[in-house]
């Protein structure tokens, strides 16, 4: 699912580009960085969950 949100983002951005519409890097980097993080905490969660259940 991340990676698809990360297509996503950068079509929108490319298609975003190509017609003239600035969209400044730092706000697509901030996105992709906060992304991460939550699916890194995801990714956490459910390890220890499945540690619990067993």
């Amino acid at each position: 699912m991340l990676a698809l949100a990360f297509l996503i983002r950068v079509g929108v951005t490319l298609l975003g580009e190509g017609l003239d519409f600035h969209i400044p890097k730092g706000y697509i980097y901030f996105a992709m960085a906060f992304s991460m993080g939550v699916e890194m905490l995801n990714i956490r969660l459910r390890s220890r969950s499945k540690k619990d259940i067993r």
